[in-house]
């Protein structure tokens, strides 16, 4: 159904406006200029994990709106909308439903946040098991698209924090818009899309090259001294040339 609500989606539009289409989304949803840092807070397994693979974790977005009722789904003013446009037709309200259902199922993200220091509320939310320990990698936006530009159906594009009641059968305003809640962690997300992939897994794995991707680490500025050893050992042995990069939190 799911599959089949895309198909038809589609068949509504020629290739001329859907390419027009596309090209209004990405200018909605720009990636931030190439400079711009950005920043991965992590808890220490997961950072170490990163290492050990050399590859980014995304998560499947289907997987996400299971913790996060805002991921990926329309927010209330524009459920209103849909039902009160579609209250005659629940053919089409299914369709549409179905279609976003099959973008959240087909869809991978991993966030990173824009700022030129570390924040504290971002070690809060993202750095929570165990408490009191975690890194920040800093990188750049251009070492993040070198990275990922491997991917063919890779985008990375800031977050958008709007609450309205448009929501096209487009699927950018499902993967890099929130609700204004969320607009504190400015985020930058990184997303593979494949609509065509029929048996989706829950996680996507995407190789880089870690010594390019990597600015600094950051220890969390709470950690013991045992942890911030841990998270120098981790460095030094994967990437043995640049040692030097670990450094204390601002708030340490």
């Amino acid at each position: 159904m799911s599959k089949a609500a895309h198909e038809t989606a589609l068949k509504q539009s020629s290739e001329e406006e859907l390419n027009r289409m596309s090209a209004g989304e990405r200018r909605f949803f720009r990636p931030p200029y190439r400079k711009a840092t950005l920043w991965r807070y992590l808890e220490t397994y997961k950072f170490e994990n990163l290492l050990n693979s050399g590859t980014l974790y995304l998560r499947q977005v289907a997987k996400l709106a299971e913790e996060e009722q805002n991921e990926g789904r329309m927010n209330q003013i524009q459920e209103k909308a849909l039902l009160e446009y579609l209250s005659n037709d629940q053919t089409e309200l299914n369709n549409f439903r179905a279609f976003h259902e099959h973008v959240r199922q087909n869809s991978w993200v991993t966030c990173f946040s824009l700022g030129e220091f570390d924040e504290a509320h971002m070690w809060e939310r993202f750095c929570k098991h165990p408490p009191n320990e975690g890194v920040a990698i800093r990188t750049n936006y251009e070492r993040l698209a070198s990275n990922i530009d491997r991917c063919s159906n890779s985008r990375c594009a800031m977050v958008r924090y709007l609450e309205s009641g448009y929501m096209p059968y487009k699927t950018d305003y499902l993967l890099f818009q929130k609700i204004p809640t969320f607009s504190v962690e400015r985020e930058v997300r990184v997303c593979v899309l494949n609509l065509e992939e029929e048996h989706p897994n829950d996680y996507l794995q995407l190789p880089v090259n870690l010594a390019s991707l990597i600015q600094r680490v950051y220890v969390h500025p709470n950690a013991s001294e045992e942890n911030r050893q841990k998270v120098y050992a981790l460095v030094l042995k994967r990437l043995p040339k640049n040692k030097h990069l670990v450094r204390w939190s601002r708030y340490h």
